[in-house]
């Protein structure tokens, strides 16, 4: 397809069974302290702080072995059972330090994964690493203030779907805006309760639309059409939403009152084609949360320690960077399949089985030129704190 500053909500679950394997990747919640030994062979190899995400390869009764990212490496061994829960502990211990693990980690595999035609992004990731070193003792100085930030600013819990996806994009081309590709992209605010919230335009829908166009509202991601190649539907959509328009217009004119068919009057035949590409979201990416951190082939678990990341703004950030060119420098796709595949491999050869920075990746179920827009966010409200 081309296309959560609570501390008592779960983070960082990822839970993928198949036949023969079941991997877990969790976060260090399950006891009340500030680090946690991990042992290699009886031998206490380092301390993994509070929170920390781990992701399982074997599990004993008093003992669980897994893998880590910790103080600039990859580390595996035994940590105890207790350490590990699927309930975030309700405890007093700050996160802060899982969560300048989970930034290290995250600007270690962008760099390790590279670059390719992206130059854009490579300048974005190069001026955030510097923002980071020179913020990072603000992490620990502001880390309430932070958690308060990301809580009002960075998960969106506005239900007009028009305000909630002008902040959306508000939030990724403040970032990165290649080619003012901002004025290119539009987000499509129709949704599927929408289409269905009355029964004439629900009528309408299924015997009109449906049938054709339905991939790009169903489903627990997002879609996009661009307005290139032979196949692609820019043109037929726009007819489409004309059409819809004007069924409003005579046979449902209340709906046009709704912040949905406001937009839509607004739209005319011209202003359709000022953009390139229309990036739809499913039905189900709406009213998603931080728990449900797999979309359709996206891995959506943007979070940093015990923030966790907004699942409508991953998903929309990776459909325009899979409906566009050199966006960011690699597919953000994965499957739970390659996931459990890379999990056995580290399972029999261990760590020498990541020799590859996308096994990394894939192992921990991470998007982390994903996760970067988060990082930027923070660090921009980080430079705002302390000044006189």
């Amino acid at each position: 397809m081309q296309n959560s500053l609570s501390l008592l909500i779960i983070f960082g679950l990822l839970f993928f069974i198949s036949t023969e394997v079941k991997a877990n990747s969790k976060r260090l919640t399950g006891l009340c302290q500030d680090t946690f030994p991990l042992n290699l062979h009886q031998k206490k190899i380092t301390d993994l702080p509070y929170a920390n995400r781990v992701v399982i390869l074997e599990e004993k009764k008093e003992e669980t072995k897994v893998v880590s990212f910790h103080q600039g490496n990859l580390v595996l061994g035994w940590v105890s059972s207790n350490a590990i829960s699927n309930i975030v502990t309700p405890c007093l211990i700050s996160s802060e330090k899982s969560y300048i693990n989970d930034l290290e980690f995250t600007l270690k595999l962008i760099s390790d994964l590279g670059f390719n035609q992206a130059i854009e992004f490579k300048s974005i990731y190069e001026k955030t690493k510097l923002a980071y070193q020179s913020s990072k003792k603000k992490i620990h100085q502001y880390w309430k203030d932070l958690e308060l930030y990301h809580q009002t600013h960075l998960i969106l819990k506005e239900k007009n779907a028009i305000k909630k996806l002008a902040t959306i994009q508000q939030l990724i081309f403040d970032v990165l805006n290649p080619d003012n590709i901002k004025n290119k992209t539009l987000f499509i605010p129709l949704s599927l309760p929408w289409l269905n919230s009355h029964p004439k335009l629900k009528l309408y829908y299924e015997t009109q639309w449906e049938s054709k166009f339905d991939n790009h509202l169903s489903g627990s991601s997002g879609e996009g059409v661009s307005n290139y190649g032979p196949d692609s539907q820019f043109h037929e959509l726009i007819d489409h939403y004309l059409k819809l328009k004007t069924f409003l217009q005579k046979e449902v004119p209340s709906l046009l009152q709704t912040p949905e068919g406001l937009w839509l009057a607004t739209m005319t035949k011209e202003k359709f084609y000022e953009y390139s590409r229309f990036i739809f979201t499913h039905e189900q990416t709406w009213n998603q949360n931080g728990q449900n951190l797999w979309a359709d082939y996206i891995p959506i678990d943007q979070s940093l320690g015990l923030l966790s990341s907004d699942y409508h703004l991953s998903v929309l950030i990776h459909e325009v960077n899979v409906n566009s060119s050199n966006y960011l420098p690699f597919d953000t796709h994965d499957t739970k399949e390659n996931v459990t595949l890379v999990l056995k491999e580290v399972q029999s050869k261990g760590l020498d089985a990541l020799n590859a920075p996308d096994k990394t990746k894939s192992l921990f179920a991470l998007n982390p030129s994903l996760t970067l827009f988060t990082i930027v966010h923070h660090l921009k409200f980080l430079q705002t704190l302390g000044k006189k």
